[in-house]
């Protein structure tokens, strides 16, 4: 799921929120104050400071940047993105090729608009922000009609699988130990 933070909207996470401005950061107060589920795996005790990656690393987010990159990499993937990136093309939104296209052609629309202050900055910053919607709608449609967002669930599932298969008596293990049974 892509989640784009749009200036002057609350964004939530956990059971914080926060109101987002221009140009800030999106980072909740729950966020901050360690609600996460990281910092709760923390406070469960030692079981997560002994815990190491099944494949010896010392990362253990490593095996999810990796899962990542294989599911973006996956043919299905790479076809959906292709058949996104033209439907974008059609309804007037050519170049973006990337699923971060999108925000990140919004976010330097916007810096262009704020760039200088003379008078009509108002008027350039709707515009951008009419700009953002149609993109956006044309963004979901286009992940729709392309299979992007089906194609990019469904290799990842099969991977995740495919990893919990080859790797279940280490996974039976960990789980034994931080529920204080191993």
């Amino acid at each position: 799921m892509t989640a784009w933070a749009y200036p002057g909207i609350e964004a939530s996470a956990g059971t914080g929120s926060a109101v987002v401005e221009p140009g800030s950061a999106v980072v909740s107060a729950a966020v901050r104050a360690g609600d996460g589920c990281r910092q709760r795996a923390e406070n469960a005790g030692s079981a997560w400071t002994a815990y190491t990656p099944l494949d010896g690393g010392s990362d253990p987010w490593g095996l999810r940047t990796l899962m990542s990159g294989a599911v973006l990499d996956a043919p299905e993937v790479v076809a959906a993105r292709g058949r996104w990136s033209h439907c974008l093309a059609e309804s007037g939104h050519p170049g973006m090729t990337t699923e971060s296209d999108p925000p990140t052609s919004v976010e330097q629309a916007l810096t262009a608009a704020r760039s200088t202050d003379d008078g009509g900055q108002d008027a350039r910053l709707a515009a951008v922000q009419a700009s953002e919607i149609a993109l956006a709608v044309a963004d979901h449609d286009c992940r729709v009609s392309s299979g992007l967002t089906a194609a990019r669930d469904a290799a990842q599932r099969a991977m995740e699988q495919e990893y919990v298969d080859a790797h279940r008596a280490e996974l039976e293990q960990l789980r034994a130990a931080i529920n204080g049974g191993g």
